[in-house]
């Protein structure tokens, strides 16, 4: 096998994990916003009844009491006006750094294409660029990295 083979086969190979790597943050994010998330509610409860407490200087206690019975049955069903939420707020910003990682992955397979493509004498003066990409995408792929 020769050394532009061998190359090949390694980047081959780091882009299939990677590949595997940002299936696997994809999953993640769509199960993340799948799931509810527990501050959510606990917040909207918190500030509701910061409300309600604050209205009970203002109403009746039999208003203030039915309207309290009834904020609640709304939060307990899921049906409380909802704030911005910072788990959305995140899962926003995983799928923009997941799209931003997508593109720099498929920028890597076409620059492996080229040097597939590339003659044994040519080969070579690729290699600065793809190193350059190859550097990019495994940093982006690093736990905490953000763009």
């Amino acid at each position: 096998m020769s050394t532009k083979e061998n190359y090949e086969k390694k980047l081959q190979t780091q882009l299939d994990e990677w590949e595997t790597e940002i299936d696997m943050l994809k999953a993640n994010a769509n199960h993340a916003a799948s799931a509810p998330h527990p501050q959510t509610l606990a917040t909207s409860k918190h500030q509701t009844l910061d409300k309600l407490q604050s209205l009970k200087k203002d109403s009746a206690p039999q208003t203030l009491a039915t309207s309290k019975h009834q904020t609640l049955d709304k939060l307990q069903s899921g049906k409380a006006g909802h704030i911005e939420d910072p788990q959305t707020i995140a899962t926003s910003e995983h799928v923009a750094h997941i799209e931003a990682l997508q593109s720099m992955h498929e920028s890597a397979r076409e620059k492996l294409a080229e040097l597939k493509e590339a003659s044994d004498d040519t080969w070579e003066d690729l290699k600065p660029s793809i190193e350059s990409i190859w550097k990019s995408l495994g940093s982006a792929l690093r736990p905490g990295h953000h763009f």
